[in-house]
């Protein structure tokens, strides 16, 4: 796969691959000439074409995700020129693109295949089609019309043999298993670092996608910098880059709110909520909690786009909880000081978003279930969520037009 955002790839950057003697790879594959689907073919040909297209997409999809150039000629998979195709035939060609993988690859391939066309720097009237496939948090795919399972090995597409299918069909836990692995490994080092002992909520998210290792090509992180969506944050002493992503904090005090942020480069995403003094007692504002869900959601789902959208996990992780009230904002729920005890961590099960919802009350019942245990850690003989529009109203804004 280039290692360029794929929305900006020039012709002179194809035409570097020429220069560079790129090889083709399991990530990157060179075709001289446009797949024959076109009107102008017999329909044996478009067929034969149809099917090398549509299994050279799902190769990829099924595997670490990978470019297909077409324009550029290999000699023993290595660039050798890069002529370019007829520009009205690439345009003709792309358009046609985006039905296919509906109803020609079994599981759909959704938000998992962009293409472009790029004119040749040369000769306006040539043109490169570039064809971007993400790997597939629903993998594996197959053909539709073979009903075969095909995956990358170097520089060649295999049809799948059953132990990798069977393998790819477990793939989807080995991502939950890493998500719920980020959660308690950053639960632990958080911990250590809040000497105070004051109550905080950690809110996890991450698409499906940032769990693959390879998307962390993907991101163009100049254009995800969260302080443009995050301004729950508003008192910050440091901000700074790291060998693994972005950090901004806030020192904890009496009156903290939320402590900080942090977006890695995979495209996970931590946010750090603290209480605040009342009183004598340590204050968890529910609105705060809610507000950071949207937000870090929103923030997700910007990185979602990039990945090739795709479902999200969130989870939410509570420690330091004991002696801290919960303050729901909505006069209908008592909450008294939290029972856990002092050094418990009180874990929210992750949940899957295939999708923000629009309306705060729509949100709110999706995430009641996961925050459960959070709620019954502070009133265990009853819980009542009241969902009515002014409890959530807080959210509001939050969430995306």
């Amino acid at each position: 796969m280039l290692p360029i955002t794929f929305g900006t790839i020039t012709g002179d950057e194809v035409c570097g691959l020429v220069t560079r003697e790129t090889r083709e790879s399991r990530r990157l594959d060179f075709k001289r000439e446009l797949y024959k689907i076109g009107a102008g073919e017999t329909s044996e040909t478009r067929s034969r074409e149809m099917r090398e297209l549509v299994a050279d997409v799902v190769a990829f999809a099924n595997s670490e995700g990978g470019d297909i150039v077409i324009g550029v000629d290999e000699m023993d998979e290595v660039a050798v020129a890069a002529a370019g195709v007829d520009l009205t035939e690439a345009t003709e060609f792309e358009r046609k693109l985006a039905n296919y993988w509906k109803d020609k690859v079994d599981p759909p391939l959704s938000s998992v295949v962009d293409s472009r066309v790029i004119q040749s720097p040369s000769d306006a009237s040539k043109a490169f089609v570039l064809i971007r496939v993400r790997p597939s948090q629903n993998a594996p795919h197959r053909t539709s019309a073979e009903r075969i399972f095909y995956e990358r090995n170097g520089a060649q597409k295999n049809a799948m043999d059953m132990s990798r299918i069977r393998e790819a069909f477990l793939r989807e836990d080995i991502h939950y298993d890493a998500f719920d692995a980020f959660r308690r490994n950053r639960q632990r080092q958080v911990q250590d670092g809040v000497t105070s002992g004051l109550p905080f909520l950690q809110l996890h998210a991450a698409p499906l996608h940032a769990l693959a290792r390879s998307s962390r090509q993907l991101l163009n992180f100049e254009n995800l910098n969260p302080r443009d969506t995050m301004p729950s944050i508003t008192h910050v002493d440091r901000e700074f880059f790291t060998a693994t992503g972005f950090f901004c904090t806030s020192d904890a005090d009496d009156d903290s709110g939320p402590l900080g942020y942090q977006v890695f480069f995979d495209g996970r995403y931590e946010q750090v909520i603290g209480g605040k003094k009342q009183n004598g007692d340590h204050i968890l504002p529910l609105g705060w909690i809610m507000r950071g869900i949207a937000m870090a959601l929103r923030h997700t789902r910007r990185v979602a786009d990039q990945l090739g959208n795709g479902p999200i996990l969130v989870g939410v992780t509570g420690t330091y909880l004991s002696d801290s009230i919960l303050d729901p904002g909505n006069r209908q729920w008592v909450t008294r000081k939290s029972k856990v005890a002092p050094n418990e961590v009180v874990w929210c099960p992750e949940i899957r978003l295939e999708a923000l919802p629009e309306r705060s009350i729509d949100f709110a019942k999706l995430l009641a279930p996961t925050l459960l245990p959070l709620f019954l850690s502070y009133n265990r003989d009853k819980v009542e969520l009241s969902l009515d529009e002014a409890a959530w109203s807080i959210i509001d804004r939050a969430l995306p037009s």
